[in-house]
């Protein structure tokens, strides 16, 4: 092979530093090389609904989603990990329908008993008339009995169920102060009541438990345009809430601890309103005692109701990446920086990631798709599994 000219020897070097300069400075490098997977699906083939919003059991070994037809949530599903019966969700004993016949519930949110035991609480209302309340359901193999927690004339909802000091509590969004604010209600104590945490004339909602359940992050929401912010907020001191991310102009929403505790990822489509990208998120991470967030991925896709999904060990972060072709590939996120490992699936429109531990001490991840490649028709949402090494 002819050596190259010095001179031209040293402009190719050139461009190649320049080019591995440019591609570092990249907040969203180039992808790393695709490790190929055989996800597993969970949800019904032949069901005419949309699946959504996954969310894993402490252990891993059930996930609770939604059922969606038309846009409106119907109800509310767990399916064992391993492979069964999907059990569907909704209060019993109440009675009909005040229009009539039986009554039809929507039930969604589910947030799961953190200590392990197979029970979940969720928000349920009668389809078309409102009033949310919160319900617990108990698994019993293929069965659950479901029972309400809270009776209000003001919708209630959100739910994030938490372990503080040997007891359980919840916190949840009501309506019953006239404003979206948050109230804690204790588990296992007769006679207990809500109790109101915010105070502001703002809207909270979407909250999320760092690991010792001491303190929590949230969504708080105003009129403005760009109205929503992440805030922290300690259980013990309520109303003292402290801003994360609250930008002029841009939505900050879905706040996720990591499993450390040490960092906040959340999403933000900050400079992107002011394109007319409403919908276009990228993803940020907050270090414990950080006053400015890190942008670690541009182009992500905002899970409904859920956030960013980190891996057990949290180095890394499942997502899926934004792709003009609405392939929407999923990949992993290394905290560290870096390209992105994209996981080759077989399916296509990827979102909702949840991540939990697996029993080989990797990461079980669960995620709907709107079909595999080469589908003819991709039409209805549906839940895979796969288990990461």
């Amino acid at each position: 092979m002819r050596a190259l000219p010095i001179a031209d020897a040293l402009r190719l070097e050139a461009a190649l530093a320049l080019f591995a300069g440019l591609v570092a400075a990249l907040p969203f490098p180039v992808a790393a090389a695709a490790q190929s997977l055989a996800p597993r699906l969970l949800s019904p083939a032949d069901v005419e609904a949309h699946a959504q919003r996954p969310v894993f059991s402490p252990r891993g070994d059930f996930v609770a989603y939604e059922v969606s037809v038309s846009g409106q949530r119907k109800d509310q599903v767990v399916v064992p990990v391993a492979g069964g019966k999907p059990i569907a969700l909704a209060p019993s004993g109440g009675g009909g329908s005040r229009f009539g016949g039986a009554a039809e519930w929507v039930c969604h949110e589910a947030t799961w008993d953190p200590s392990g035991k197979p029970r979940l609480v969720m928000a349920c209302g009668e389809r078309g008339v409102g009033n949310y309340d919160l319900y617990v359901a108990e698994l019993f193999g293929e069965r659950a009995t479901v029972s309400r927690l809270t009776t209000d004339e003001a919708n209630e909802g959100g739910p994030a169920w938490g372990l503080l000091r040997g007891a359980d509590l919840l916190v949840f969004t009501s309506a019953k102060s006239g404003n979206g604010d948050l109230y804690r209600l204790d588990l296992g104590l007769d006679g207990a009541v809500p109790i109101r945490l915010s105070k502001s004339p703002a809207t909270e909602d979407f909250v999320a438990f760092a690991p010792a359940m001491d303190v929590l992050a949230f969504v708080q929401r105003t009129s403005r345009a760009g109205g929503e912010g992440v805030y922290r907020m300690r259980i013990d001191s309520p109303g003292d809430a402290a801003k994360v991310a609250d930008w002029p102009g841009s939505d900050e929403t879905n706040p996720a601890f990591s499993p450390d505790g040490r960092r906040l990822a959340f999403y933000s489509n900050r400079g992107h309103r002011a394109k007319g990208a409403d919908d276009a998120y990228d993803l940020y991470v907050v270090e414990d005692g950080a006053v400015e967030p890190r942008l670690l991925a541009k182009g992500v896709r905002k899970g409904d109701g859920l956030g960013p999904a980190w891996l057990p060990d949290g180095s890394a972060l499942v997502a899926a990446l934004a792709d003009d072709r609405r392939k929407d590939p999923l990949a992993t996120i290394p905290l560290a920086g870096g390209p992105p490992v994209l996981l080759k699936t077989g399916t296509e429109m990827n979102g909702d990631v949840a991540v939990a531990g697996s029993p080989s001490g990797g990461a079980r991840v669960a995620f709907t798709a709107q079909g595999r490649e080469g589908d003819r028709v991709k039409r209805w949402r549906r839940l895979h599994v796969l288990d990461l090494p």
